[in-house]
């Protein structure tokens, strides 16, 4: 039994992942920490055995701190803000403890990236590329994070992503390679915030058994 904490415990994705949480015999809800449920860390109580960070921008850098100072593995999927900071961040709570860090921690969209690249490879500059994004009218941040990932996959400036914000939609990503007379597209759809929450609990508890480090989703892939 692997007792899992949740920042940003009141956000979307952190009640879906305490929804998700309950239905699954091998976890253990543990801390669950969000101002909106008049909770914080430093008085969290006995600490979990890992830590599934939703919360802000904002709050992901004091986050990784307070893990690293206490032991307790972390899986960051804080988009947004400055990603440059929450990496550096991330990589001295590294120092000292295992750190999971991604903006989509599903597994199939970390083998899209793979195979962005490889199709960026093969058919770059001779073709065109084009990513789009699509996400809920309520998400802040665009590009998204998954989408920053897809264009540094394909080697091309995150300004020229386009992005979608509309209706409930969870979650598309699509890469297209334009050449002449025929094109290729990649394409990831998330029907629902559930697969996200599945997804970091599941990469909650492989990390609890990994050494200190930064890991992606390649890792876990």
């Amino acid at each position: 039994m692997t007792d899992v904490g949740v920042l940003g415990a009141a956000g979307r994705m952190g009640r879906a992942v305490c929804e998700a949480a309950r239905e699954r015999t091998d976890i253990r809800l543990g801390a669950l920490i969000d101002p909106a449920l008049g909770t914080a860390l430093d008085a969290c109580g006995p600490p979990p055995d890992v830590f599934v960070d939703f919360s802000t921008a904002a709050a992901a850098e004091k986050n990784a701190a307070y893990c690293a100072h206490r032991g307790i593995p972390l899986v960051c999927a804080v988009t947004g803000g400055d990603p440059e900071a929450r990496r550096h961040a991330l990589l001295q709570a590294a120092e000292q403890i295992p750190v999971l860090e991604s903006a989509n921690l599903l597994r199939s969209a970390a083998l899209m990236r793979a195979l962005a690249r490889t199709a960026a490879t093969a058919l770059l500059p001779q073709w065109q590329a084009v990513i789009v994004e699509r996400h809920h009218a309520g998400k802040k941040d665009a590009p998204s994070g998954t989408a920053c990932l897809l264009a540094d996959a394909v080697d091309m400036p995150r300004k020229d992503v386009f992005s979608v914000r509309a209706g409930t939609i969870a979650g598309t990503h699509e890469v297209s390679f334009y050449g002449t007379h025929e094109s290729l597209t990649l394409l990831h759809e998330v029907c629902s915030r559930e697969a996200f929450a599945w997804a970091a609990l599941s990469a909650a508890v492989w990390l609890t058994g990994c050494a200190p480090g930064l890991y992606t989703m390649e890792d876990v892939f």
